[in-house]
């Protein structure tokens, strides 16, 4: 199911990386952010829904069953590809506990800004109370930290009298309230567990881009298309200090200045097309759930009963059957007294999973 799991969000994934190419400027950019949503969860979530047919299904058949060829271990040898796959997560986990331990420590000594100072900045954007306002020394750009009591941090050496505040604490506010900071690490999660797959990272890379992108667009259907020149002076003037590139952080001026810039002096308010299209491609993508077979129980004996016999084990007992669509195969031990005489019975749920039987005393394996 992981390897179903990974082609299929793979795919989804190329689909939205060449929408992305073609269509970024005319459709609104939350958009992609919700594409890659959709594309982490296909990572994550481990069930189909019951479409015969979906985006990423002729494809995702055929790559299967290719692995399933080269990739079965042999009769009674460990799945050393299942203890290198829980290593490799281990050592992520590990290498990125680490980062985000330093990046918390880092921030960890923010200082509350003044009774005034706060009372000023809550003028200007309504920020509710649970919002702390906070200035650090340890970072060159405004930040939100923060998943349960999340802070708005700006940097100590911030110039008031060049940079209007008023959209940067716009912009950490949209960050705030669509919980970026938690997607985001949603995000790390499905790359961890599909390390293996390059096109996780693309994943989460491009949905840290478009995080700040759709951020950028919202601030500016609050305050209007009149001021985006302004709202791009200011992105221009944070972008002047340098900044660390962060795995778990959101901020106003931290990512891919260029096509934010672009985004920006190129926005207008979404049309009723893009609406459409925005819905159509939605819908779209959720068809990467489909399971790619109709989940219709089959019974009937011998190894024809929707699997195939495809290979003899090391021993005389040992018998390694597919299913007739090549995504599901199981190794099945028969007794010796059932050698000659055996039933097969099968039960697609779905999910990939088959119910094996041998004859009418064996037991079951899934």
């Amino acid at each position: 199911m992981l390897m179903h799991m990974s082609i299929s969000g793979g795919i989804l994934i190329i689909l939205i990386m060449a929408l992305r190419m073609l269509a970024v400027k005319p459709l609104p950019k939350k958009v992609f952010v919700l594409l890659w949503e959709i594309a982490a969860l296909r990572l994550l979530i481990p069930f189909d829904l019951p479409f015969q047919y979906g985006i990423a299904s002729p494809v995702t058949e055929k790559a299967e069953r290719a692995v399933l060829d080269m990739s079965r271990p042999a009769s009674g040898n460990i799945d050393w590809r299942m203890a290198l796959w829980i290593l490799g997560i281990a050592i992520l986990l590990f290498i990125f506990g680490i980062r985000y331990y330093r990046e918390s420590q880092r921030l960890a000594n923010a200082l509350p800004v003044s009774k005034d100072a706060d009372e000023i900045l809550r003028m200007l954007v309504k920020i509710p109370e649970r919002v702390k306002i906070c200035v650090s020394d340890r970072t060159s750009t405004p930040l939100t930290v923060g998943m349960v009591q999340p802070r708005i941090i700006l940097p100590k050496q911030l110039r008031a009298d060049r940079i209007d505040l008023k959209y940067v604490l716009a912009h950490e506010m949209v960050h705030i309230r669509r919980a970026d900071n938690v997607l985001k690490m949603i995000m790390l999660m499905a790359a961890c567990i599909h390390w293996f797959n390059p096109l996780a990272w693309v994943m989460y890379l491009f949905f840290d881009r478009d995080i700040e992108l759709s951020c950028d667009e919202r601030v500016l259907e609050i305050y209007g298309e009149k001021q985006k020149k302004k709202y791009a002076e200011t992105l221009l003037d944070l972008a002047e200090t340098q900044y660390q590139w962060s795995l778990f952080l959101n901020g106003f001026g931290k990512s891919a200045i260029q096509e934010r810039i672009v985004a920006i002096m190129n926005f207008k308010k979404i049309s009723i097309a893009g609406i459409v299209c925005a819905v159509l491609m939605t819908g779209t993508a959720m068809t990467v759930f489909a399971s790619g077979s109709a989940a219709v129980p089959e019974k009937s004996s011998g190894a024809g009963a929707g699997m195939v016999e495809i290979e003899q084990g090391d021993s005389t007992d040992t018998r390694y059957f597919r299913s007739e669509d090549g995504l599901t195969e199981v190794e099945v031990t028969v007794q010796d007294e059932m050698k000659d005489e055996y039933q097969i019975e099968t039960a697609e749920t779905g999910n990939g999973e088959v119910t094996v039987s041998i004859s009418s005393e064996a037991s079951e394996a899934e």
